[in-house]
């Protein structure tokens, strides 16, 4: 592996290990002291819409790279990943745009749907890693379902919290930790570790969060392994794939098609003609 290869697979890795660390030993250490409750009132409310309005803000960012890799290659791996991009981005934004009012209530339902979609799309991505869409406006058609699917998220961040769903977020949380372990095994038998990690800090997330006690600053720190989930989705992406281009698809289906169209040559014996005829 080149140096520079090999820096940046170990830039990667002590980065997540952070991120997956840190947050878990901050929760540990809150616990063992009275709960730090977010106040509507005062400034601690801000924490959580803050929070949630930088990881939406990187999940934004990263949709373009997913989202244009679907149409430039057909990779329907870039498409999964680029519903979870979007629905990550649709969830947290709606529960930012609440304010510190919504603050008491995280982590809530809304965000373990939310989560919940975004494994989803994962585990889909992993699923179709060499799949690929030939045809031109398919892969238009794609990007179109992948964002439509992905509003989902901002109905669930919108509507399900201050429901019943409230009173199973633990167990909202334990699904969507569930299929992002699936869809992290499934890039780790492919020996796609990097493309592994993006679910795996969904898992970690997801974990912390049912740990957390409610409106406190610890939803928040549970958060944190988020921040990481886009960029290794983009990252992962970059690094996972080993399907062929859609154009290079497409001359070869041309290829073919020709090479069926073309009159065959005879393999008749030609008959000869009589001498002086």
């Amino acid at each position: 592996m080149p140096r520079s290869d090999l820096t940046a697979a170990i830039a990667r890795a002590v980065g997540t290990g952070l991120a997956l660390a840190l947050p878990a030993a901050a929760i540990a250490a809150l616990r063992l002291f009275p709960p730090l409750e977010m106040d509507p009132a005062g400034s601690s409310g801000w924490l959580a819409p803050l929070a949630l309005g930088v990881i939406a803000l990187i999940s934004a960012i990263s949709v373009i790279p997913l989202l244009g890799a679907l149409v430039s290659t057909g990779r329907l791996s870039a498409g999964a990943a680029g519903l979870s991009a979007t629905a990550l981005t649709a969830g947290t934004a709606a529960l930012a745009l609440s304010g510190p009012d919504g603050a008491p209530t995280l982590p809530n339902s809304g965000l373990a749907l939310t989560l919940i979609i975004v494994a989803a799309g994962l585990a889909v991505a992993a699923w179709a890693r060499q799949r690929v869409v030939i045809d031109e406006r398919s892969r238009w058609l794609g990007v179109i379902l992948a964002l439509v699917l992905a509003e989902s998220a901002l109905a669930a961040a919108l509507l399900a919290p201050g429901s019943r769903l409230d009173d199973v977020t633990s167990i909202l949380l334990g699904v969507g930790a569930v299929l992002g372990a699936a869809a992290a095994a499934k890039w780790f038998r492919r020996r796609s570790p990097v493309a592994a990690l993006a679910p795996l800090t969904l898992v970690v997330a997801a974990v912390l969060l049912a740990w957390a006690r409610p409106g406190t600053v610890e939803a928040v720190v549970a958060m944190a392994p988020l921040l990481v989930t886009p960029l290794l989705l983009v990252a992962g992406l970059a690094t996972a794939s080993t399907a062929p281009r859609a154009s290079a698809l497409r001359a070869m289906a041309a290829a073919a098609r020709s090479a069926e169209s073309s009159p065959r040559p005879s393999t008749e014996p030609v008959p000869l003609r009589a001498a002086g005829a």
